[in-house]
């Protein structure tokens, strides 16, 4: 009996996974932190900036609740983890923008991103979009290279606000 109720778990968490998730908004986004760093091997020696995340290519009125909560759910996880990686802090990501003048609008362009992320000293930025839903909003999250622009991974939810 254990044994078919334990697969009837798993069955059910491998169906949501690629859904919406449950729990508090906070809650999804500090799991989601956590998938994201599964794209980066173990014991790599990265450093991370988590950027801005728009909507219709303007900054979202999200975003500064989604890139904190991710900033410090990656932190969290690193800490607990003991990986060798190293997030630019969100300090640092505004000091540029105001010296280099950008706006923020000017992060949807892939350019502009890795500009910033080569200025930061960060290897990999995490960005995304923020898209509402009904009845909430689906955050995707990506993982992308400097160096090359390449995608490493991502992730993808739906958030219900409480």
């Amino acid at each position: 009996m254990v044994y078919k109720t334990s697969v009837a778990v798993l069955v059910l968490s491998s169906l949501l996974s690629g859904c919406a998730t449950l729990g508090t908004p906070a809650d999804v986004l500090e799991d989601l932190s956590w998938e994201l760093l599964e794209y980066i091997p173990y014991d790599a020696k990265e450093t991370i900036a988590v950027y801005y995340f728009l909507e219709d290519r303007r900054e979202s009125s999200r975003s500064d609740y989604v890139l904190n909560l991710l900033s410090t759910g990656m932190a969290n996880a690193v800490h607990e983890e003991g990986r060798p990686l190293v997030l630019v802090s969100r300090t640092a990501l505004d000091r540029i923008l105001k010296e280099q003048e950008f706006q923020v609008s000017a992060l949807a362009d892939s350019g502009t991103q890795l500009l910033l992320g080569k200025q930061l000293g960060a290897g990999i930025i995490v960005t995304g979009t923020i898209t509402p839903v009904p009845d909430g909003y689906e955050v995707n999250a990506q993982l992308i290279r400097v160096e090359t622009g390449a995608v490493l991974g991502g992730v993808v939810r739906t958030i219900y606000p409480e």
